[in-house]
């Protein structure tokens, strides 16, 4: 039996590629400030990999595709010399990237393609909206993102939240800490109960 798990973080976008953008409107609307998904994304990867080498520092071996605010291709996201147990890619939805095209959409939710990420899609899905109560749960899906597609089975690819309406909070130190530690936490029962 295996004892140690290799996980791989892939904090979506990077480099030139921002992701979406979600802008924050301050003192009535006379200032604003934009947040770049890839920066949300990269903090959430950084938390969750501390958390996993605070807390099951025997059990895993963590690492991730991007560590800085770099582009890296997407052959080059599934294909780094490293075979993981599970590929978890992380990211913020948008508007443009889901049918709903109506301003005030929300929620969380997990994409996989092979059934073989279906049962931690499942657990990852329920923990954050669990976390978040008021936030809506849009369920597990399968999708036919690359990362998820090309990879190893046992992938998904976390949207959390939309960044158009929500992303105040998504920019907040404590949220994308709160991210880190439930998708650690959700990491650490797929393996170990």
């Amino acid at each position: 039996m295996k004892t140690k798990f290799n996980i791989m973080l892939d904090p979506g976008h990077g480099g030139e590629d921002s992701g979406a953008i979600g802008r924050v409107i301050i003192d009535s609307g006379v200032a604003s400030y934009d947040v770049h998904e890839k920066n949300v994304n990269l903090a959430i990867a950084k938390y969750v990999r501390r958390y996993l080498n605070q807390h099951y520092e025997d059990k895993f071996n963590c690492y991730m595709t991007r560590t800085g605010d770099t582009f890296i291709s997407l052959s080059d996201r599934v294909i780094h010399g490293i075979l993981p147990d599970l590929y978890v890619s992380i990211h913020c939805n948008s508007f443009d990237e889901v049918d709903d095209t109506e301003p005030g959409v929300t929620g969380i939710e997990t994409f996989y393609y092979w059934d073989d990420a279906k049962r931690f899609a499942n657990i990852v899905q329920r923990d954050l909206t669990n976390r978040w109560a008021n936030c809506k749960n849009r369920g597990i899906k399968h999708g036919r993102y690359y990362v998820i597609r090309r990879g190893i089975p046992e992938s998904v690819l976390i949207e959390c939240e939309f960044i158009d309406e929500k992303a105040e909070f998504l920019n907040q130190e404590i949220v994308q800490r709160d991210y880190g530690i439930v998708i650690g936490e959700s990491i650490g029962e797929y393996f170990l109960c």
